[in-house]
């Protein structure tokens, strides 16, 4: 019962388990599906800051704006120079002439005067559109932030995975102890009687066949003894025969 009990348990745990794997597979990646766009509009909004706070400080401390890049991008601006360095060529070249006094020249001057006027004015207005836009980009990445679903925390999957791995292997092992099923003990066999009726009729066939083998063994040893003294004695009688012609003329010379 304990046994099966931690099966159960396992088995809901690699459940568990390969369900959250499952979903952080399928995660989308980190970050918003605005992210590319409130990257974007928090450049453009940072660089027109910076271009309006630049043109600002210029115009209060009475430099030069036309050097700005906010600035030098304006047709408007351009203009207005254009008209400026015309002017003070027109004021040079009547200044070598004229006194500042002369009505001429106070003319010239004053046309100088608004020129710079109306520059410092677009360039107010500029850095004024740009503040704008940034305004409307700061507007713009609030509504996405809200839009956007909350970001799901990032599962690191290689927990999971090993987790998942453990639990199966586990689970394996107790499902394999649950049901093994002892190994039955191999029947000895019974030890033979020597005294047995088929035993001794086996032993009564063998020692026959070794008397056989035996007979036949020592009548081929006397086929073999009696050819072997056949044919001696007939070596003998030969022998003898010719040996006989020899001791004749013997005989009657004695």
């Amino acid at each position: 019962a304990a046994l099966a009990g931690r099966i159960e348990a396992l088995r809901l745990s690699l459940r568990d388990t390969e369900a959250a794997l499952d979903t952080a597979r399928r995660q989308p990646a980190a970050g918003t599906p605005y992210e590319a766009q409130i990257a974007a509009a928090t450049e453009r909004r940072d660089l027109a800051l910076r271009h309006a706070r630049a043109i600002r400080g210029a115009l209060k401390a009475g430099a030069p704006v036309a050097a700005l890049s906010g600035i030098r991008d304006s047709a408007v601006i351009g203009q207005l120079l254009a008209r400026q360095a015309t002017l003070d060529g027109e004021l040079a070249e009547t200044g070598a002439r004229l006194r500042p006094t002369h009505p001429t020249m106070r003319a010239l001057l004053a046309q100088r005067d608004t020129l710079a006027g109306q520059i410092r004015a677009e360039a107010a207005s500029i850095a004024a559109a740009l503040e704008a836009e940034a305004q409307f980009d700061d507007a713009q990445i609030a509504l996405w932030h809200g839009e956007a679903p909350t970001p799901i925390a990032t599962v690191d999957t290689g927990a999971l995975e090993a987790r998942a791995a453990a639990d199966r292997a586990e689970l394996d092992a107790l499902v394999d102890a649950y049901f093994d099923i002892p190994a039955v003990a191999p029947a000895v066999a019974p030890q033979a009687d020597p005294l047995a009726p088929a035993n001794l009729a086996l032993a009564g066939l063998a020692g026959l066949a070794a008397l056989a083998l035996q007979v036949l063994a020592a009548r081929r040893r006397r086929v073999r003894e009696r050819a072997d003294l056949a044919a001696w004695q007939a070596d003998s009688d030969l022998e003898s025969s010719a040996a006989a012609p020899e001791a004749e003329p013997l005989r009657q010379a004695s």
